[in-house]
């Protein structure tokens, strides 16, 4: 671990592979290389993968991690091929440092967990405001007309009555 610079952890959920499979979230820690490459490890599955940025050395981890989960499921041993891999205690030292990066963050609110929590709130607030926003705007056009056909009807009220 010396001779590593840990610069970011997540966590990725993989769905509808298939529908007789269930694979819990799967955590990854991002290594910054003396060269500039950044290394992604799947911590859960002892899976790896480099790339320039970021974005494409967790891509590629994707990648890997779905090719891997649909080999051990349909020729391997599956779930206790996963099951040896969590048991052993070759990652132990990058769960550490997974578990120290986490609650580092989660001191400032910015773990995993709460980000996120902290977007779909985001999210949630926008949609709300968007739904009331309308339903002001669906009131102000109800009013409106109400409004626009009572002055038509006093006006022929008044046309008549000049008549």
């Amino acid at each position: 671990m010396e001779n590593k610079h840990f610069v970011a952890i997540g966590k990725m959920t993989i769905d509808n592979l298939s529908a007789e499979w269930n694979i819990p979230d799967l955590h990854f820690i991002v290594n910054k290389t003396p060269s500039g490459l950044f290394e992604v490890t799947n911590i859960e599955l002892i899976l790896d993968s480099s790339g320039e940025t970021i974005e494409d050395a967790i891509e590629g981890l994707i990648g890997l991690t779905i090719h891997y989960i649909t080999a051990a499921m349909e020729k391997g041993r599956g779930y206790d091929e996963f099951i040896e891999k969590v048991n052993s205690l070759t990652m132990e030292e990058y769960w550490r440092e997974y578990r120290n990066i986490e609650f580092s963050l989660a001191r400032n609110r910015k773990d995993l967990s709460h980000d996120i929590a902290n977007k779909v709130n985001a999210a949630i607030k926008n949609m709300l405001a968007e739904e009331i926003t309308q339903q002001i705007r669906d009131m102000a056009a109800g009013a409106a007309k109400t409004i626009i056909s009572s002055i038509n009807i006093q006006i022929a009220t008044m046309d008549l009555e000049a008549a």
